[in-house]
């Protein structure tokens, strides 16, 4: 009886120990990012992306329009995030119904705006947290009618010069 106790709790230790046992936090995204036309977050032409873990783990901004809907930060922001952490933050981000997770590390904490830069700027910029934000994909109705609100912004701006539209689709982002 003592030997099968002792092989459980053994399997159960070291279960723990692979793991990682990793406590992250949550904190919930409200409001949207004001420097992006309709809250949109940066997307790129591609980067890494870990996919073996329970949702894709990227590296940069992925390369297709999404949703914020918040961040995790482990207790101790000197942390070195390992395999482990990755683990953890992506299991998470599937918990909160996330479809992947993007790995930050810096000031910013993974969002544009730097809370109370003006205050503790020093402090603020010196800081290496990472972060695991957790994002959803948009779907193609939403992307769609985000297309559909700029082509009427644009339709508006160069009302003057319908030949600009194409032409400042970029530009038109901006305004």
């Amino acid at each position: 009886m003592r030997s099968s106790l002792t092989t459980v709790l053994t399997a159960a230790i070291f279960a723990l120990i692979s793991t990682g046992c990793v406590n992250l936090q949550y904190s919930k995204y409200t409001g949207h990012d004001t420097s992006e036309p309709f809250g949109a977050w940066p997307i790129s032409q591609g980067t890494m992306a870990e996919t073996r873990f329970a949702v894709p783990v990227y590296r940069g901004w992925p390369e297709k329009p999404y949703q914020l809907l918040g961040s995790l930060s482990h207790e101790d922001p000197n942390a070195r995030w390992n395999d482990d952490f990755f683990a953890a933050a992506a299991r998470k981000a599937k918990g909160l119904n996330g479809d992947a997770v993007i790995i930050r590390e810096g000031a910013e904490f993974g969002v544009s705006q730097i809370a109370s830069a003006a205050r503790e700027r020093r402090n603020i910029l010196s800081s290496h947290q990472t972060t695991a934000l957790v994002i959803r994909w948009l779907t193609p109705k939403e992307i769609n009618d985000r297309n559909l609100l700029l082509g009427e912004l644009l339709n508006r701006f160069f009302a003057n010069d319908p030949t600009a539209v194409t032409a400042n689709r970029k530009l038109g982002w901006l305004v």
